[in-house]
């Protein structure tokens, strides 16, 4: 008990529907681990995310890689889903998670990569999703019916799975956007205060920016330096606050 003195638990979050067990995805294990890894799509204090479970012995973060986002990035995401229809084989899509990371108690200065979403078409012509991070294992989830259920086409056979997983991808992108409206209407948290040691909120378009690239110099960065405070600039759930979070090449992930 004594160990316990002085730490801080945070209280469990409320639940919503898309807490729904069978909402998440799963994928087959990977590098040594005994359990399917999974996919699902959460609110947390108003802002939507990723989280991937590797279920991988020794993996970084409790197997954990996130995919924090806004609620606009997030209905961004949607359409890359619906874009991915019309990709070829070996085609895939991007989505480039940043955020301030924590070195020796210091805020980083400008963002950096944490995580990527991938929405893409693999060598096979099935569409899948991965979120994928620096050094971590890599879960690809096919946009497949489960076994309990087979599509038939027009001709009475078994449909291909390319073409199954042109449906299922655009099913799972219509749920996810009828139901992350409806559970953001009535699972509204209110923001808690913030200090003004930073600027406060900062919505310049075309700003300075900095780091050049195509990071559209958005800066929504609520809250500035705030030392060890979570914050939230880029899904506000503190998915930078940690190590390795450098720039990485997510080009080399197998199709």
């Amino acid at each position: 008990m004594a160990g316990q003195q002085g730490r801080f638990q945070a209280p469990p979050r409320p639940k919503n529907a898309l807490d729904e067990f069978k909402l998440r995805l799963s994928c087959p294990p990977v590098q040594g681990a005994t359990k399917p890894g999974s996919w699902a799509i959460s609110l947390v204090a108003n802002n939507p995310r990723i989280d991937v479970y590797t279920n991988v012995p020794n993996d970084k973060n409790n197997g954990n890689i996130r995919g924090a986002m806004d609620m606009p990035t997030f209905y961004l995401l949607i359409e890359m889903m619906r874009k991915a229809i019309t990709l070829d084989d070996n085609q895939v899509l991007k989505l480039q998670n940043l955020n301030h990371v924590f070195f020796g108690g210091e805020r980083s200065a400008e963002p950096k990569l944490i995580s990527t979403t991938l929405v893409g078409r693999d060598k096979d012509g099935v569409l899948f999703l991965a979120c994928v991070a620096k050094d971590r294992p890599y879960l690809k989830f096919n946009m497949l019916p489960t076994n309990y259920h087979v599509m038939i086409d027009v001709n009475g056979e078994p449909m291909n799975k390319r073409e199954a997983s042109n449906y299922f991808l655009a099913g799972y992108a219509n749920m996810l956007e009828n139901m992350m409206a409806a559970v953001a209407a009535v699972n509204y948290t209110e923001p808690k205060p913030k200090d003004n040691n930073g600027g406060g909120n900062n919505y310049n378009r075309g700003g300075n920016g900095g780091g050049g690239g195509n990071n559209y110099n958005r800066n929504n960065n609520g809250g500035g330096g705030g030392g060890g405070q979570r914050n939230n600039d880029w899904g506000g759930d503190g998915a930078g606050t940690g190590g390795g979070a450098d720039s990485f090449g997510d080009d080399d992930f197998p199709m």
